[in-house]
């Protein structure tokens, strides 16, 4: 046996992907029984494999409300925190000192503009579908982003859960990534060259068996991965994130990568939706509601079946009757006039219709509660149970609570998209195309950016949090400023609506810089003086001729007289 220390890099990918697939084995046989009751459109891991004939779509399925779930609470994520039709990012200097700058901010839009149009040309909204369903029902799917040299433009992969296998640091986070797949001759060839493949790849595709397959993997690390050490030469990693191809063969002559790239930021990201340090692979509301579910399509059959003999009833016949008695529509089933009183009956079976539906209704909630069903129809649930629609205070409530249950799911969502929007950053100004920074951020900004999550949901809950403790304060000083109302002045109101504004993320360019707004009060307070001091004026030109003796030279009223005229 081979020491590892004198394995080169293609051994130790291949012994790697044994190691990752003995880590997946144990739930794969689970992963099926999700599909089938939650997702029955994606391939089977045992079909996927060869190992299994392919199955009727959603044969296993006799009550939706699984895949119903599903769907809502991916498109519910998809269309509260990222949808292409809303604006759902925002960026920003990590910085401080350039928080407020107008010349920063305005460039801040440019890019945002910018990064916008790319997400529009490039196949990443139509990944997400994918991506969310996955990470609700099966769990832990893979996103991998990466131009298109030929294009220009930035392609989204969402590879499915039997080609993915995953590895994590001592801190949970997956830092390893495998993709394991077939590949046909046709296309193996054309991508890595005839001379890097197999013999027996080789042969098929001189020999014309273009469609025949071939295993392809495709390994992903952080360069300081263990698997790096003491490999030299070519196979060295160049790039903080390398990436090789190795075609899973017995061919001694080929025990070498087909193909090596990298990438300098993070290419994929995984999602997952619930998962702790001792465990590499997430579970999901799917997971969660599997016992409820499949209670649930089992009450359903039953009914079926119940509702089937109270049609197609059971019957109970003399023997003289066997192979003879018909009972479809206007059949005649003659008898001798001595088998008049053995007449067939059926058995009755008493079936309770409305208590099925009720357990039925029960454990359908049941179901829906895994997957916050009710939080992503607020206003439809509660104008059914109410019968008439939420007032404006109401809603607010609603949203509150929304923005509370949802949060820790939100929050892991959002770094997927952090890793996601980082690495579009990435490949556009790699390529030159971002926008020019302005001079002040070149000389004394280190140039990173934040980006800030601003869709409906993302931004209720930092709403709710953040507007939260401003309306709280002033609901708390309101009974102190009847008291005193010149403690309002204790209150910078000028920067309480900047943050109220910058909480709501309202458009920048529509704020009056510090400059303006300080010239604008100015400008106005001034008039408001002139206008008092006109009115005072008037009033003293009134009062003069009143007066009971004659105004003295030099005295105050002399100059009041003055100033007005």
């Amino acid at each position: 046996m081979t020491a590892y220390a004198d394995k080169n890099l293609y051994e130790r990918i291949i012994d790697r992907q044994v190691y990752m697939e003995q880590v997946r084995e144990p739930i794969e046989n689970d992963c099926d029984k999700i599909i089938d009751n939650f997702n029955p459109d994606l391939t089977r891991f045992t079909e996927y494999k060869g190992k299994g004939k392919p199955s009727i779509l959603g044969a296993k399925i006799y009550e939706g409300t699984g895949p119903w779930a599903v769907n809502l609470m991916a498109d519910g994520f998809q269309g509260n925190l990222v949808s292409h039709s809303i604006e759902w990012f925002r960026y920003s200097m990590a910085e401080k000192k350039f928080k407020g700058n107008d010349e920063t901010n305005k460039w801040l839009q440019e890019l945002e503009d910018y990064m916008y149009s790319v997400y529009r040309n490039s196949k990443f909204y139509p990944a997400l579908g994918p991506f969310c369903r996955g990470g609700v029902s099966v769990g832990s799917p893979v996103i991998i982003s990466e131009q298109d040299k030929t294009t220009g433009k930035t392609n989204c992969l969402v590879p499915h859960p039997t080609e993915r296998y995953l590895l994590q640091n001592r801190f949970g986070e997956t830092d390893v990534l495998h993709l394991k797949s077939e590949w046909t001759v046709r296309n193996a060839v054309g991508f890595f060259g005839k001379e890097k493949m197999s013999k027996a790849v080789q042969d098929a595709y001189d020999n014309g068996r273009h469609n025949e397959n071939v295993t392809i993997i495709r390994a992903i690390y952080f360069y300081l991965d263990p698997i790096f050490e003491g490999v030299d030469g070519k196979d060295k990693p160049r790039w903080l994130w390398p990436s090789y191809y190795v075609e899973q063969t017995t061919d001694p002559d080929k025990k070498e990568p087909l193909k090596a790239e990298g990438y300098w930021s993070k290419p994929f990201s995984v999602w997952h939706y619930r998962k702790d340090q001792s465990v590499t692979y997430a579970i999901t509301p799917a997971w969660m509601s599997y016992y409820d579910t499949k209670s649930l399509n089992t009450l359903r059959k039953s009914m079926i079946m119940a509702a089937q003999k109270s049609v197609e009833k059971t019957w109970w016949a003399p023997s003289d009757f066997f192979g003879r008695l018909k009972l479809y529509p206007k059949a005649i089933n003659w008898y001798e006039p001595a088998q008049q009183n053995k007449i067939p009956v059926p058995l009755e079976d008493k079936v309770d219709y409305p208590f099925g539906f009720e357990i039925e209704d029960r454990i359908a909630k049941n179901v829906g509660r895994w997957f916050h069903t009710s939080m992503w129809m607020l206003f439809s649930v509660w104008s059914e149970e109410h019968k008439a629609p939420p007032t404006a205070t109401q809603i607010i409530q609603m949203g509150g609570e929304k923005a509370v249950l949802l949060g820790p799911r939100v929050g892991m969502f959002l770094n997927n998209l952090e890793e996601i929007d980082n690495r579009f950053v990435d490949i556009e100004q790699r390529a030159g195309r971002l926008p020019e920074p302005p001079p002040i951020v070149q000389e004394y900004s280190n140039g990173r950016i934040n980006p800030e999550f601003i869709g409906p949901l993302a931004q209720l809950q930092k709403q709710f949090h953040g507007l939260r403790r401003i309306q709280t304060s002033l609901e708390a000083a309101g009974p102190i400023l009847e008291l005193d109302p010149m403690v309002r002045h204790k209150i910078k109101a000028e920067v309480l609506m900047e943050h109220v504004l910058e909480e709501n993320k309202f458009y920048q360019d529509a704020i009056r810089d510090d400059d303006e707004y300080r010239e604008l009060i100015a400008a106005i307070a001034e008039r408001q003086a002139a206008a008092e001091g006109i009115q005072m004026g008037g009033e003293i030109a009134d009062a003069v001729p009143k007066l009971s003796k004659a105004v003295e030279p030099g005295s105050p009223a002399s100059a009041l007289m003055e100033a007005a005229a």
